[in-house]
């Protein structure tokens, strides 16, 4: 009926505007006031509606999107995944809003990474994976070296068409993070109480050739911090937020 196409368009457009914007095709001209803005908002339609209530789920996702805007992408991820669960139980799996948030969840999710060659040319990262490789220098004594290999797929298109894209290796040494997504610290010798934490990228400084990481945890260091790649490895799932 007219209700349920009208209900159908309206998610169809919350879901272009949620790729649109974690595509960074439409970004607000101030991400803080923005934040503050949808903060409020949705803690009125919480208080005043419920979490069970379609219009503060939809609230919910305008202020998770406020969020990834200013690199809390980590935050913001673990919060379209409470509101999936809310919906979910709410109003079941396959009504509108249920199937907006997953596709928003499932947005968050993916890993966006450019091959250094492709610049122009975004890639949705999928796992890491291991190679052997061979030193054939001395016939006599070979080594063998383990290689870390990313399994990329794409190019994306926009709109996005999975069935054109390919799925692939690349050394990881011919990956650039893309900004916001979610990295974890390891191998590091000096400032070894980082590894194993966990925080998003928020740029990449091309005169010191490193990343600037911005921490999303408590009591770790309380400003962004550049990092060189080899110690950066893609968060593909985030841990269990701890209990507060």
């Amino acid at each position: 009926n007219e209700k349920d196409e009208l209900s159908v368009l309206a998610t169809e457009k919350m879901i272009a505007i949620i790729n649109a914007r974690l595509d960074g095709v439409e970004r607000q001209v101030d991400p803080d006031a923005n934040l503050s803005m949808e903060r409020k908002k949705y803690k009125f339609y919480l208080d005043n509606l419920g979490q069970n209530h379609i219009t503060t789920i939809n609230a919910g996702i305008s202020y998770a999107l406020a969020l990834s805007d200013l690199c809390y992408t980590i935050a913001a991820e673990r919060y379209v995944a409470k509101l999936h669960g809310i919906s979910q139980r709410a109003h079941g799996e396959n009504h509108n809003c249920t199937v907006e948030v997953l596709t928003c969840l499932k947005r968050f999710r993916e890993r966006r990474v450019y091959i250094k060659s492709r610049p122009n040319e975004t890639f949705q990262a999928l796992r890491y994976e291991e190679s052997d490789t061979n030193n054939d220098d001395d016939d006599d004594d070979q080594q063998t070296q383990r290689r870390r290999l990313l399994v990329l797929q794409g190019p994306i298109a926009t709109p996005r068409n999975v069935a054109t894209e390919q799925t692939f290796q690349q050394d990881c040494a011919n990956v650039s993070f893309a900004i916001g997504t979610p990295v974890i610290f390891q191998g590091l010798t000096v400032t070894t109480t980082l590894n194993d934490k966990i925080g998003t990228v928020k740029e990449f400084d091309t005169e010191t050739n490193k990343y600037v990481i911005f921490f999303q945890e408590e009591n770790v260091v309380k400003k962004a911090l550049g990092v060189e790649e080899q110690f950066l490895h893609i968060l593909f799932d985030l841990p269990e937020e701890e209990e507060k």
